[in-house]
C-alpha cells in the first residue's frame, strides 16, 4: 500500500512543489519508512502503522493505516505540507483505493535532524 500512497503523492503538483526533488533528480522527495542520507529538507516519508485483516478466503487485507511524516526547517512549511496532503489523499479513489480517510495529526521535533515534523495519519481501504 506504501507504494501506491508514494505514487499518489508523488504524481501531484502541489506536492511536488512543496519536497522538491531529490539530489539525484530522479525522484520527488517522498519516501517509503526514511529519508536517504544527504537529503536536503523538505521531504515526506510514508510508513505502515497498522492493518485490520479482512475475513476473506485468501487472507488479503482490505483496511490499512499508514502515517505520511512531513519534515521541514520552518514549522509554516511542515504545516503547509500537512495540510496539503489531507487535501490530496482525504477521499482519494482509484483502482486501488476504495477509500482514504484522515484519521488525526500531530507536530513533533526532530533535534538530530533540526527539522519540524508533522505526522499525518489516515486508514487506506483497497478494493
Amino acid at each position: 500500500m506504501i507504494a501506491e500512497v508514494i505514487q499518489v503523492l508523488i504524481n501531484n503538483a502541489t506536492i511536488q512543489g512543496k519536497v522538491g526533488q531529490n539530489k539525484a533528480g530522479s525522484t520527488y522527495k517522498v519516501f517509503p519508512v526514511v529519508c536517504p542520507q544527504g537529503e536536503d529538507l523538505n521531504w515526506i516519508v510514508c510508513a505502515l502503522t497498522s492493518a485490520d485483516p479482512a475475513a476473506c478466503k485468501d487472507g488479503s487485507l482490505t483496511d490499512e493505516y499508514f502515517d505520511a511524516i512531513c519534515y521541514a526547517k520552518k514549522y509554516d512549511h511542515v504545516n503547509d505540507m500537512g495540510r496539503t496532503m489531507i487535501s490530496v489523499l482525504q477521499g482519494y479513489e482509484d483502482n486501488f483505493f476504495s477509500d482514504i480517510q484522515f484519521q488525526t495529526h500531530r507536530d513533533l521535533w526532530d533535534n538530530d535532524r533540526q527539522a519540524f515534523v508533522r505526522v499525518v495519519s489516515f486508514k487506506g481501504s483497497k478494493h
